[in-house]
Order: C-alpha cells, then structure tokens, then sequence
C-alpha cells in the first residue's frame, strides 16, 4: 500500500548515501527515469546537484513511479542552469512535491522569465514547502513575477537567504519587492549583486528589512555613487545585527570616503567589509573610522591600486588582524 508521508521502502541493497554531484554531465531529460531509479534506490539522500545540465524537455515521473511517492530526507536541490522552462515545469513542480522536507531549492540561471516564474512561484507556495534558502539569480524579474514572488515571501518565512543576482531589479520593481522583503522576518544572508541599484531604490528595499536579523548583505557589482552611499546608509540604520556587508566591485572612488565613514556609524555590529576592487586610489581616511568600529574584524581591499605612504596605516592594521 502506498503512503502520502514516508518514502518508498528501500530495496535490498539500498545504500545511505546522503550527497550526489551530478552536476555538468550533459544529461538530458531522457535520463530522468534512470535519476528517479536512482533516487528509489538511495532513499537516505539529503543533497543532489544536478546544475549545468540540459534539462528542457524534463518529463513527468516515469511509468510505475507515481506522485504519492515521498522523498522524506531530501534537504537540498540544486537544478542551476539547467536550460528548465515551461515545458520542465509539470515535472519540475512533481519533483518537488515529492521532498515535503525540502530545505534549499537553487533554480538559478533558467528560462523562468514573466509568467513562467510566477506561475512557479505560485505552485511551489500551494506546495508549501518551509524553504530556508530561495536562489532565483539570473532570472529577470518583472511586475507580475514580484507580485507573485512577495506573495510566496509572506506565505514562507522561514527563508533564511535569498539570491536575487542579475535579476534586473529597477526602482519601480523595488517597491513591489519591498513589500514581500517585509515579511522575511527570517533572514540572514541577502544577495542582491549587479542589479544597478542606486539611490533610493537601495533605501526602499532595506528599510523594508528594519524588523529582519538580516547578518549578510552582498552588493558587489552595483554601480554606486555619493548619492547611493548616502541612501544606503539610511537603509541599513535599522539593521541592527548586519555583521558583514559586501561592497566590492561597486565602483566606488574617493568622492564617497565621508558617506562611507557615516556608513560604518550606522552598523555598530558589521565585523566584515569588503571594499576590493573599487577605484580608491587612498584610504587614509577610513583607517581611523574602521580601527575605532566596536566589532570590526576584517576589512578586505585586494586589487585597490593604493599610494605607498599608506603602508604605514596597512601595516598597523593588519597588526591588528583586521585587514586582508
């Protein structure tokens, strides 16, 4: 008789095996039975990666395996670039109400675009799966899927970390996704690199995460001025246990050092920040701001083209075990 609540039971011979990387072995969707075979087989897996494979014509669950099967231990799926859209979705969407356990789902650099990823998003709510980590980076964000993608934020809140990388988030789409970031009374880690953000629309957004034990923020790659410092400096006032913030790569000269130093003012407890690879040509400035900062424990400035009368400050800092 077949249960709704455990998995199937395990064959003679079934192994514990927890993790598997099948990750870039150019398997199509006809080796989708054989996975499913696999799966059966090893029924103690917690973690599979199946990222970098070509899985666009996914088809549902193969003969003789059926729906009400449960995959009780699966913890993590990663399906990252994996060419999946609409036709992979129905098998996409059995799969995952198959793993009621699930804990992380990477869907990351697929064709989910618009209507295909709210429609996703909507069927993995009514799932209801209490997922901790949520990665949809690289996928572009549009009105509708925000809308939806809110909505799923306020029905699970349990997300511990969000990857929204590349996701082509503008100033009027901020605003809709401000009000699902509300919700994430949850969350850790928050990836939001190369977005252009700027200005107001970084403020709209982390002021939304004032009541969050938000620890990570990575901005790396948006392209940030005076004007954003300064708007980012409002937004993070209220992140009250942001311990590492990640600003490499935002173009970042000497015209922002004072909204900088003002910066750091407003996270008592930051303990890592990561300038590197920006356009400071000194740091003088910020040495003394960082060296009195209460928790601050690293400070990481590679590829920074810096004068060498300020390896007299480096030298004292890294003394301190503060600067990488």
């Amino acid at each position: 008789q077949k249960s709704s609540l455990v998995s199937p039971t395990p064959s003679p011979g079934a192994s514990d095996l927890r993790r598997v990387n099948f990750a870039g072995n150019y398997f199509g969707g006809e080796t989708m039975p054989t996975f499913y075979q696999f799966m059966l087989q090893n029924t103690s897996l917690e973690e599979i990666d199946l990222s970098h494979n070509g899985l666009s014509d996914w088809e549902p669950l193969p003969e003789g395996l059926t729906a009400d099967y449960r995959f009780v231990t699966m913890r993590v799926l990663n399906l990252q670039a994996c060419q999946l859209g609409q036709t992979a979705l129905p098998a996409l969407i059995e799969l995952l109400r198959m793993c009621p356990n699930l804990q992380c789902l990477n869907i990351a650099q697929n064709e989910f675009e618009g209507d295909i990823l709210a429609d996703l998003l909507t069927q993995i709510k009514n799932i209801d799966l209490n997922l901790k980590t949520l990665n949809i980076s690289g996928i572009s964000l549009d009105d509708p899927s925000v809308l939806t993608l809110s909505s799923f934020l306020e029905h699970c809140p349990t997300i511990e970390e969000l990857h929204l990388k590349l996701c082509e988030i503008d100033a009027g789409l901020s605003r809709l996704l401000a009000d699902g970031f509300c919700h994430l009374v949850n969350i850790k880690h928050l990836k939001l690199n190369e977005n252009d953000l700027e200005g107001n629309t970084l403020e709209i957004l982390l002021s939304a995460l004032h009541s969050s034990p938000l620890e990570k923020l990575v901005l790396t790659g948006n392209e940030l001025d005076e004007c954003s410092l300064e708007a980012l400096t409002a937004g993070v006032k209220g992140l009250s246990s942001l311990k590492h913030l990640k600003l490499d790569n935002c173009e970042l000269d000497q015209t922002v050092i004072p909204s900088l130093v003002r910066l750091l003012d407003q996270v008592p407890c930051l303990e890592i920040l990561d300038l590197s690879d920006n356009a400071f040509t000194e740091l003088a400035e910020i040495f003394q701001p960082i060296q009195n900062h209460p928790k601050m424990k690293r400070l990481y400035v590679q590829g920074l083209n810096i004068s060498k009368r300020e390896q007299w400050g480096f030298k004292k800092m890294l003394a301190q075990k503060i600067i990488s």
